[in-house]
């Protein structure tokens, strides 16, 4: 064996090596080089609920209702309610039907109202739901839906068992 023929692959990787150092960035560059990391809202539910598209949010650990008119096309018309407990929040929803809200309509007077409820709140690990799997919520909010707006109306954050979105809820908890 000649010499040569074992010089030949150590002359490949100095060219190789040398090129390399050539196009790869100083560490000046890489220090100004810098990514941010941005963290999209997970959407918990988004559907139409009477005249409104709405979704149920995590916006920075925050249980967040984002609502718009059904048939607003833009960004623009899109409206924050904070549902004023801590995220991981959802909608309570029928046993039977796991997929939909559960909610209540009844008239006030000539005014129509549709009442959700969302659980959320710090989790509760000892009982767990396909919903929230790291425990269900220990609170419980209102969403009350009028034909041109939408509000909510308490926070209960009970001492009682938590509430979980597939558990369902008796209609005594729907009443204004």
């Amino acid at each position: 064996m000649s010499l040569g023929f074992i010089g030949l692959p150590i002359a490949f990787f100095l060219i190789f090596a040398a090129y390399i150092n050539y196009i790869a960035p100083s560490s000046e560059e890489m220090d100004v080089c810098q990514f941010v990391v941005v963290e999209e809202p997970k959407t918990y539910y988004e559907g139409h609920i009477d005249a409104f598209h709405v979704e149920l949010r995590d916006i920075e650990g925050r249980c967040v209702l984002s609502y718009s008119d059904k048939h607003s096309t833009d960004r623009n018309g899109i409206k924050d309610l904070e549902v004023g407990m801590a995220a991981p929040c959802n909608f309570i929803r029928g046993s039977w039907i796991e997929y939909k809200p559960l909610l209540y309509t009844y008239l006030t007077g000539e005014r129509k109202v549709t009442v959700l409820l969302v659980t959320g709140g710090t989790p509760d690990p000892s009982i767990k739901d396909t919903f929230q799997p790291k425990g269900c919520g220990t609170a419980l909010q209102k969403i009350l839906i009028y034909t041109d707006r939408i509000g909510t109306e308490w926070a209960d954050t009970h001492n009682g068992p938590p509430w979980c979105p597939s558990s369902g809820a008796d209609e005594v908890f729907f009443a204004a």
